[in-house]
């Protein structure tokens, strides 16, 4: 559903799933004007009683994407286009219908700003810390993941810097397959998660430090409140008609990641009608990816945003 708060922020939220108090929704996507001062986003999410996950990007200015959790008490950011490991900021704290956010951090007077927040919460969504040197991790799900994010919050040294990107895991990857958030070349990446199961993912390769320490984000896959799955482009490069992919539901949120073209990774949410790149510091622009009900409308929008290229094979998590 889509609401408009006197606080002039506009929220689209995945309602529903039980626990959590007052603030019952499992996600939302909010759009709102910057003041500069504290203030409260109240979005319908609990994120104070359950933890989670904030997103934050600067819908029409050039900054990097950044995100919050409550494995690392709301105090720190990861940044997925960059290749720097996480830092302190004073930025926001949880609360049981949303967050309040302490000042100018991304609230500057006048900029807009679009935070997408996940609640955790059994089968759909996780954030777990760990740290790399064991073989076997507990995700906290409660479930089989569809889709895994993990970002590496600390600095491994050479032969490994600029490494700190984030990489992915989906249900529909190749075994020992991995993907980086913000780097190409997929094939060269020195590490990937394997044996995926309802209460545990094996980390495989080097790049899986013993003193590192790591955030994983894992999401469900029922087709219900969340669908994991994948397509096969079908336009040439110099196509920029629209390819549909049909999904099991009406979503509100989608995510879409690229194999080839590892720098293209897009969200798209209803309550702004536009798409983001998790892997560039751009703002909004183009459409790449778009929803019209139950379908998933992708084309080839730029050299490095080709979200239906013939062949190549891309991953998306979906959120009613």
């Amino acid at each position: 559903m889509i609401f408009e708060l006197l606080t002039g922020v506009q929220t689209v939220a995945g309602g529903g799933g039980g626990g959590g108090g007052g603030g019952a929704e499992r996600y939302a996507a909010s759009l709102y004007t910057g003041t500069g001062a504290a203030r409260t986003i109240a979005n319908g999410v609990n994120l104070q009683d359950n933890g989670g996950m904030v997103m934050f990007k600067r819908r029409a200015a050039v900054e990097d994407f950044a995100i919050f959790d409550s494995p690392r008490s709301w105090i720190r950011r990861s940044r997925p286009n960059s290749g720097v490991p996480d830092d302190i900021v004073s930025a926001l704290s949880p609360a049981t219908t949303g967050f309040v956010l302490s000042g100018a951090n991304y609230n500057a007077l006048g900029e807009t700003y679009v935070a997408w927040a996940l609640r955790n919460l059994t089968g759909f969504f996780k954030a777990q810390a760990f740290t790399g040197g064991v073989s076997l991790v507990s995700h906290g799900l409660g479930a089989t993941p569809g889709f895994i994010m993990v970002m590496k919050r600390t600095t491994r040294g050479s032969p490994y810097d600029g490494q700190e990107h984030g990489l992915f895991w989906h249900r529909d990857m190749v075994l020992g397959e991995a993907n980086r958030i913000g780097q190409s070349n997929p094939d060269s990446f020195v590490a990937y998660i394997d044996n995926v199961g309802a209460s545990q993912f094996r980390l495989q390769g080097a790049y899986w430090g013993a003193t590192d320490t790591y955030i994983a984000y894992s999401f469900g896959h029922d087709d219900d409140l969340v669908s994991c799955g994948s397509y096969t482009g079908s336009k040439s490069a110099g196509d920029a008609t629209e390819q549909t992919v049909t999904l099991p539901f009406a979503p509100s949120m989608v995510m879409v990641f690229t194999k080839q073209f590892g720098n293209a990774h897009a969200i798209y949410d209803v309550v702004r009608g536009a798409d983001l790149f998790l892997s560039e510091t751009a703002g909004e622009g183009g459409e790449g990816v778009r929803l019209s009900g139950t379908d998933l409308l992708v084309k080839n929008d730029a050299a490095t945003r080709q979200f239906a290229l013939s062949g190549e094979t891309f991953y998306y998590v979906a959120l009613r």
